[in-house]
């Protein structure tokens, strides 16, 4: 059970991942009132992670420096512990907070012999841990996915970050602190309809269901 008033931390300063956490908090206790910061963390994996494994990962170290950050903050630790390492260990502590952490990431879909997709498929991810630092209590969960189009699956397999992708396919400027990947393609899609789905309602979505087991 969260407090009416509670202190909540994200390992990014992009106001997409912050807004998401808002957005999720308030879908999940109503009566909470959350004072949110975003912190600049080390995620330990590279720009653009890739395959659930290394995305995973890199949500993990995220909170564990994250942890690392606000218990600093707190006085709670003497010097600030950088992780490399995705165990999380979240021992409680007297201090109020939520740990939020959002990594994004691609992978190959696997093959579906059914339908005839295979390997060819590059799809788009986010994992998400979130901590509690009273309870030690945590969580992980991935988002939903969809396929990129084959033009952006060459720029990002030839070595450039789905945002930057993103941002040379469709003429945009700083889409990851925007609508993102998932706000480009559905606004292309569903125009007509004045419906935009972003990257704010695709983690948040998710988040929310990772806040109800704390």
């Amino acid at each position: 059970m969260l407090h009416s008033k509670k202190l909540v931390y994200v390992a990014s300063q992009n106001p997409v991942k912050i807004n998401a956490t808002r957005n999720a908090l308030k879908l999940c206790f109503p009566d909470l009132t959350p004072n949110i910061s975003g912190f600049p963390v080390d995620s330990g994996v590279p720009a653009q992670p890739f395959g659930d494994d290394e995305t995973l990962k890199g949500a993990c170290i995220r909170l564990n420096n994250l942890r690392s950050e606000v218990l600093y903050m707190w006085g709670e630790l003497p010097a600030l512990e950088r992780s490399t390492a995705p165990e999380l260990y979240l021992p409680p502590t007297a201090c109020n907070g939520l740990l939020v952490a959002i990594e994004g990431g691609v992978g190959l879909r696997q093959h579906h012999p059914s339908t005839g997709c295979g390997n060819d498929l590059l799809e788009c991810f986010a994992w998400i841990a979130v901590g509690c630092t009273e309870t030690g209590v945590l969580s992980t969960v991935r988002t939903g996915s969809f396929v990129l189009p084959d033009a952006m699956k060459e720029l990002v397999e030839g070595g450039m970050e789905l945002g930057a992708a993103d941002d040379a396919l469709y003429g945009k400027r700083m889409s990851t602190h925007s609508s993102g990947t998932v706000g480009m393609r559905s606004q292309l899609l569903v125009n007509s309809l004045l419906q935009t789905i972003d990257f704010t309602n695709f983690y948040g979505s998710r988040l929310g269901s990772s806040h109800k087991t704390l």
